[in-house]
């Protein structure tokens, strides 16, 4: 099968893959079998894809003002402190700081591990992502 998204407030990420898919595909002059727009591509990986955040907030994690943050839910379902220092850097320098890409790989690998938690906890499996985390 096609792999899932998974991430953590996935609607702005979801916008910038698409923009970057089709502009790959501009650059190629390849075409994977019809006229892609970003936003119809944006809509079309959301539909698919699994929002950490949106399940950690329909568990009950957050309040009606707030929706939960990637550090709560850590604290919640691992019981662990995330490290969020290098949050607010600049991500548009290149190359990127050995801190960046330890905070984006930690970032990444936390989404998974709280999502495999949530699931443990609710007693559902999604057999497509065992094998990621």
């Amino acid at each position: 099968g096609r792999p899932t998204p998974i991430g953590f407030a996935f609607a702005a990420d979801s916008q910038k893959l698409a923009a970057w898919l089709v502009a790959a595909q501009d650059a190629c002059g390849g075409d994977i079998g019809h006229e892609l727009s970003a936003e119809r591509l944006a809509a079309d990986i959301r539909a698919v894809a699994i929002d950490v955040q949106q399940m950690a907030t329909e568990a009950g994690l957050g309040s009606h003002a707030a929706v939960p943050s990637l550090q709560a839910a850590c604290a919640h379902w691992l019981g662990e402190r995330m490290r969020k220092d290098e949050q607010c850097s600049d991500w548009a320098a290149r190359p990127l700081s050995a801190e960046q890409m330890r905070y984006a790989a930690t970032d990444s690998s936390m989404c998974l591990r709280v999502l495999q938690a949530m699931e443990a906890d609710s007693g559902e499996s999604r057999s497509h992502i065992r094998d990621w985390v």
